[in-house]
């Protein structure tokens, strides 16, 4: 769940938020006088890393999601147990 929230945040992030607070963050830290430099850091986190980092981390947790069942599912067919299922209601 946690990666498909991931994945969802990276796709809202950006279509409706990288731009605007892209632009805010320009304003609000180059006041005086324009810094080249300021502004390519500020692009490089806020415009290409942001993203990227959110949907690799998102992959990686459904990844990661996705390998953990299938661990649990080939141990216990190699251990020959089935799962134990809990009766519901019944003390």
């Amino acid at each position: 769940m946690v990666g498909f929230a991931l994945l969802l945040l990276a796709f809202e992030y950006g279509k409706h938020i990288q731009e605007p607070l892209l632009e805010q963050t320009k304003q609000s830290l180059i006041t005086e006088r324009y810094s080249a430099r300021i502004e390519n850091v500020i692009t490089l986190g806020i415009g290409r890393a942001a993203p990227l980092g959110l949907q690799v981390i998102g992959v990686s947790c459904i990844s990661l999601g996705v390998l953990m069942g299938l661990r649990n599912i080939l141990r216990s067919v190699i251990n020959k147990k089935p799962h134990k299922v809990k009766p519901v209601g019944i003390h």
